[in-house]
C-alpha cells in the first residue's frame, strides 16, 4: 500500500511541472527543438533534445521508422517542456501508424536501455483529437503516452518496460483498444476527472497495478484481461461508472484483483 500511495502522489504531479545485421548502416536523421511546420520523420530517428509539436502542426511517421531517444536531462526547448528527460511533446497532431509487417519502434538510444532512459509522447492540450499511435512498440521511456486534456487513439501496440503505460489527466479521453502493456509499475492510470475508453487491451506484469484510477476520473473499462499484477484494478475511490469491473473484464492470477478505496476489498 505504501507504493501504491506513492504512485498516486507521483502520477497527481505529472503534468505539472533482436534485427538482423546489415552490411551497412542506415544514416541517422538527429532532431530536437520546435517543429513548426508539418515534419515527416521515417527510416531512424534520433531524438538529442526535447521535440516540441506546435499547435496547427503535424507530425507523421513513417511505417517501419525506428525513433530513438537520448538519455540525458536538461534537454529542455522553450516555450514549453515537462519532464527533465527528453521527450517528444505534442501540442498538435501526431500519426504514428505502423503497419504488422512495418511496426514503429519508439526506443532509448542507450547500448543497454533502462526503464524510465526518456520521458515518452506527450499530448498537451492538443488542438484537436486526429493523433494516432498504431502498430508501435513504445519502451523504455518513464510514461509511453501521457495524455493531457487530450484524447489521441492509442491502438493495437506493443507497451512494455516504461514505469507506466498511459497516462490519462486533466480530462482526458483518449481510446486505448487492443494493446498490449506489460512489465512496468502501472498499467494504465485515468486521473483527474479524465474519461478514457479502455477496450480489448491485454495488460499484465505490472508491479503495482494494471489499471488505476482517482479524483474524480470516470473510465469505461471492458473486455481487458488483467492478469499477473500485484493488483488487477486499484481504485482510489469508488467506481462511479454502470457496471461491475469485475464482470466486464477477465481478472486472473492478480495478487489481488481489485481494490477500492473507501470500499472492502475485493479478491
Amino acid at each position: 500500500m505504501r507504493k501504491i500511495t506513492q504512485i498516486l502522489a507521483g502520477i497527481s504531479l505529472l503534468g505539472l511541472t533482436g534485427c538482423a545485421a546489415f552490411k551497412f548502416r542506415p544514416a541517422v536523421q538527429a532532431v530536437e527543438g520546435v517543429i513548426a511546420k508539418n515534419t515527416v520523420w521515417q527510416s531512424t530517428v534520433e531524438v538529442n533534445k526535447d521535440v516540441l509539436v506546435l499547435p496547427g502542426v503535424t507530425l507523421t511517421i513513417k511505417p517501419g521508422a525506428i525513433v530513438r531517444f537520448k538519455r540525458r536531462r536538461r534537454g529542455r526547448v522553450e516555450p514549453r517542456f515537462l519532464f527533465p528527460e527528453v521527450e517528444l511533446l505534442v501540442q498538435g497532431t501526431l500519426l504514428a501508424e505502423g503497419t504488422e509487417e512495418k511496426p514503429i519502434l519508439f526506443t532509448s538510444a542507450k547500448d543497454k536501455p533502462e526503464l524510465g532512459d526518456w520521458a515518452g509522447i506527450i499530448f498537451d492540450n492538443t488542438d484537436n483529437s486526429s493523433s494516432i499511435i498504431k502498430r508501435c512498440r513504445i519502451e523504455f521511456a518513464k510514461t509511453a503516452v501521457f495524455c493531457i486534456a487530450s484524447s489521441p487513439a492509442i491502438e493495437s501496440n506493443t507497451i512494455t518496460h516504461n514505469q507506466y503505460g498511459v497516462v490519462c489527466q486533466r480530462g482526458a479521453a483518449p481510446q486505448i483498444s487492443g494493446n498490449e502493456i506489460a512489465h512496468g509499475e502501472v498499467g494504465i492510470a485515468s486521473w483527474d476527472g479524465s474519461s478514457p475508453k479502455i477496450l480489448d487491451n491485454y495488460i499484465h506484469h505490472q508491479e503495482q497495478a494494471g489499471f488505476l484510477w482517482g479524483r474524480g476520473s470516470t473510465p469505461l473499462l471492458e473486455h481487458n484481461i488483467i492478469e499477473d499484477n500485484r493488483y488487477g484494478i486499484f481504485g482510489a475511490e469508488p467506481f462511479t461508472r454502470d457496471g461491475d469491473p469485475l464482470l466486464t473484464n477477465r481478472l486472473r492470477q492478480n495478487q489481488q484483483d481489485l481494490y477500492l478505496k473507501g470500499n472492502k476489498a475485493v479478491k
